[in-house]
């Protein structure tokens, strides 16, 4: 019985100079025919300035400089990836949130840099949650993260992989790399992968590894963490956190 309605249409914050461009919407429903609008979608890249935020998919391509203006978000079952030599520019609020899968692997002396912007403030550092798509972290350079740490890993199933490789991880607020198992969440060692990074001059721990269990719903956390260099963060280098509350 509506006469009206309005919606909101969420353009894409990609970083690609490719020019405005107009677009049409045609909107129907039973019994009604068709109508159609035009909506210009204008593109705020430059090749000085490019922006990348909200839901992103597909490739960043590299060598180039991408500040956020929003949080940036990798929907669930897809992939973001990023190429060598992209640095990617966070303010306070915006940080990486991956539900499906992040694949940023640069090379020595062309890493994909993840820091903030300005540099007087800290951003959320890169959160994977909720996701059984494996994640690629190599030789890669994440800085000056906030108290929620350079890399966190919330498994929610047993199948929540993540490779961080060859990689700094260092000026964090919080941990360097945080890996979670929750109630009846087993992390194997071939599923979460800490190997050959620089992990360093972090306010926490520079690897926690945190398994909680309540009541009859235990966990486990058996990440592999090797060949790294850990040194001057302000708690442990390797910090194990095995927890169990009553139900």
């Amino acid at each position: 019985g509506a006469t009206n309605l309005s919606f909101s249409v969420d353009s894409v914050n990609n970083g690609d100079i490719d020019g405005d461009k107009t677009v049409t919407l045609t909107i129907g429903a039973d019994l009604f025919a068709n109508t159609s609008a035009s909506l210009l979608v204008t593109d705020d890249d430059t090749a000085a300035h490019r922006t990348i935020g909200g839901r992103l998919i597909g490739t960043i391509a590299g060598t180039n400089d991408y500040y956020a203006v929003d949080n940036l978000t990798i929907p669930l079952g897809q992939t973001l990836t990023i190429l060598p030599s992209s640095h990617l520019f966070f303010g306070a609020t915006n940080g990486v949130t991956c539900n499906g899968s992040l694949i940023a692997s640069g090379s020595q002396g062309s890493e994909v840099v993840f820091t903030r912007s300005p540099f007087n403030t800290n951003w959320n550092g890169i959160s994977v949650v909720n996701t059984t798509n494996t994640s690629i972290l190599n030789h890669v350079e994440i800085a000056y993260a906030n108290t929620n740490g350079g890399v966190t890993l919330t498994a929610n199933t047993s199948a929540s992989p993540l490779v961080v490789s060859n990689s700094a991880i260092h000026d964090c607020g919080g941990n360097g790399v945080t890996v979670t198992s929750w109630y009846n969440i087993h992390i194997f060692p071939l599923t979460v992968q800490i190997v050959s990074n620089r992990i360093f001059a972090n306010a926490g721990s520079g690897v926690l590894l945190a398994s909680f269990a309540a009541g009859c719903g235990n966990s486990y956390n058996s990440a592999t963490v090797t060949g790294n260099e850990i040194y001057d963060n302000k708690h442990s280098g390797v910090f194990l956190d095995p927890s169990v509350y009553s139900s």
